[in-house]
């Protein structure tokens, strides 16, 4: 097992170099491949004479290409040197001294007053003050107790009495349990037989049948010969009168509610819902969201009951109300937008909102709405803002300068109260660095 060494060029020395020590020579790879290669003869060896080293170097093969005259005096190599090793101390004045800069920024506050009104017709925010009103729907439910001082008479007992029927046909009658009579003058009082009676037959027949009111009290109290109309078709066969009086009807004076009573204790109960709703949709609304209370208004009553009903005698009248109400109010969003822009319209030159703050309204005087629906109110808005900081700026003006150079041009450009540190890398380096891209700035 063996190998072959073949040298593909085309360069003439190699090629003389390669023969003498017979070595095949090939002017591609691929024709080295395809031509068959030829066993080295050894008496190409024998022939070859052993060289010196020192030989080899004076003999010129057309590699080496002599340097200039001036290249190899001293001083040139000198020069080269010092040029290379200030190329070195150049890049570590470049890149290695760094420096990071913390500037105790004071934040300070920005306020303006907003005069703002609140108009249904707007739909979207208006930079002169005008803002969208927003309606909020509020369902809420009380009971409330009071006592009842209006007295009033009210029917006790009923009324009893007797009535005469007389039969006006020849057959018998039969009087129902339950058959009404009513007054004669048709006032209303009406009376009911209490027991089933049967009048015999013939004209002029008659029978006398217990009778009772329908209603209690006074009222039903008749005088003799005041009773006789009879309801239904029995009327057509018999006649009835009341040939006494009627009487044991009486009343008693208790308390009860009257219609004045109510409506004052209703009155009275939505007034308690109006300022329950108002409370219950100031917190349903979003934080920052504006009620105006001014603007509730009742939509719908949804359950109104009395106890003891209407005309039932009590010592205490009790009512159980619950109303629909809708209120309007004011976004905060629309205030945020509205006051953003009022505030960044007097930003002071160099400065910029606080990052991570937020606006904060103040409510100087309670919403008022007119006949109109047009609510008016006035705000003061307040926000920190903060110097805004240029980097690349300070770093173009403290590159390169003295540390106590670097505090002076910082304290004459944002005041002595920010206190700037500046601490530079490493620590016995005396200078800003001169590139800004080594300087770190922050606040």
């Amino acid at each position: 097992m063996g190998f072959l060494l073949g040298i593909v060029s085309r360069k003439k020395n190699i090629k003389k170099l390669a023969l003498e020590v017979g070595i095949p020579v090939f002017k591609s790879i691929k024709y080295a491949q395809r031509k068959k290669w030829k066993a080295p003869v050894s008496y190409r060896y024998n022939h070859f004479s052993r060289k010196f080293v020192s030989e080899i170097r004076k003999k010129d093969f057309g590699f080496k290409t002599k340097e200039p005259d001036w290249m190899n005096f001293l001083w040139v190599r000198l020069l080269f040197f010092s040029l290379g090793v200030l190329s070195v101390l150049l890049i570590l004045i470049l890149f290695i001294p760094s420096a990071k800069i913390k500037l105790n920024l004071q934040n300070q506050g920005q306020m303006m007053f907003l005069q703002i009104t609140a108009n249904e017709a707007v739909e979207n925010v208006n930079l002169s003050g005008i803002i969208p009103v927003h309606t909020i729907d509020v369902s809420v439910e009380g009971t409330r107790l009071v006592n009842i001082n209006t007295k009033t008479s009210v029917p006790d007992k009923y009324s009893v009495g007797k009535i005469l029927f007389t039969n006006l046909t020849e057959n018998k009658v039969v009087i129902q349990l339950g058959t009404i009579i009513t007054r004669l003058d048709n006032s209303g009082i009406r009376f009911e037989v209490i027991e089933k009676g049967e009048l015999p037959g013939g004209v002029g027949q008659t029978i006398e049948l217990p009778i009772r009111a329908l209603t209690p009290g006074k009222a039903g109290n008749m005088e003799a010969n005041s009773l006789g109309s009879l309801i239904g078709d029995i009327g057509t066969s018999v006649s009835a009168i009341n040939p006494n009086p009627s009487n044991g009807g009486t009343d008693i004076i208790t308390k009860m509610a009257s219609e004045i009573d109510r409506s004052e204790l209703k009155d009275q109960m939505e007034s308690d819902l109006r300022v329950k709703a108002i409370q219950s949709a100031q917190e349903q609304l979003a934080e920052g969201d504006i009620l105006f209370p001014e603007t509730i208004k009742l939509e719908e009553i949804l359950k109104e009951t009395y106890v003891p009903i209407a005309g039932q005698p009590g010592d205490r009248l009790c009512i159980d109300l619950k109303v629909s109400y809708t209120i309007q109010y004011a976004e905060h969003s629309d205030l945020v937008m509205l006051g953003e822009t009022v505030l960044n319209a007097g930003l002071p030159e160099g400065y910029l909102p606080l990052p991570g703050d937020y606006i904060k309204f103040d409510l100087l005087n309670k919403p008022t709405t007119n006949s109109k629906g047009t609510t008016t109110l006035s705000l003061k808005a307040y926000r920190r803002i903060i110097r805004e900081i240029n980097s690349l700026k300070i770093s173009s003006h403290i590159m390169g300068l003295s540390i106590h150079d670097a505090y002076q041009f910082l304290n004459e450009e944002y005041g002595l109260d920010i206190k700037p540190v500046i601490q530079i890398s490493p620590s016995w380096w005396k200078r800003v660095p001169i590139v800004p891209l080594r300087i770190a700035i922050t606040d």
